[in-house]
């Protein structure tokens, strides 16, 4: 059986920008649920999941673990839980199952370890600065260095 790791970032609280990001590292925007009210993250079996990690005193997550941004379960892999993403304005708390953290079919068989975290919050960060960039009327040009992303606004 499988456990979820909750993973608290003040940063994301902009589901656009992160569904972006989700595509950006490759994952089909067609498997990516967007929900106004959060929806609930199921396990392995269907049932709605409880991270041990969370308080579920906390009335957002009294009935379990929710989400805005899911990918379902059948899309990580087999015997797998969905994948989420819990939206306010203190940011983002992703719960991703252990199993997506060794492999997820969704990335093509690649993690959703630390590395893809990292990867993730760079990704958002660049579509969070087109975003802003746009919105004042200014083009962005991103420019990729190895691992790093330059995005030069003007």
């Amino acid at each position: 059986m499988s456990h979820f790791t909750t993973v608290q970032d003040p940063k994301i609280k902009d589901r656009d920008c992160l569904v972006q990001a989700l595509c950006d590292l490759g994952i089909s925007r067609d498997i990516i649920e967007v929900h106004d009210d959060p929806k609930a993250i199921l396990n392995y079996k269907g049932n709605a999941s409880y991270s041990r990690w969370m308080d579920h005193r906390d009335p957002r997550f009294k009935t379990g673990d929710k989400a805005h941004v899911v990918i379902s379960r059948r899309h990580i892999g087999d015997l797998h839980n969905d994948v989420g993403w819990y939206l306010d304005e203190n940011g983002a708390i992703a719960f991703i199952c252990s199993f997506a953290r060794d492999r997820c079919k969704a990335l093509k068989g690649k993690k959703m370890d630390k590395k893809f975290e990292g990867r993730l919050l760079q990704e958002y960060v660049k579509n969070q600065i087109r975003k802003t960039a746009k919105s004042r009327g200014q083009k962005t040009q991103v420019k990729r260095v190895g691992t790093e992303i330059k995005v030069i606004v003007g």
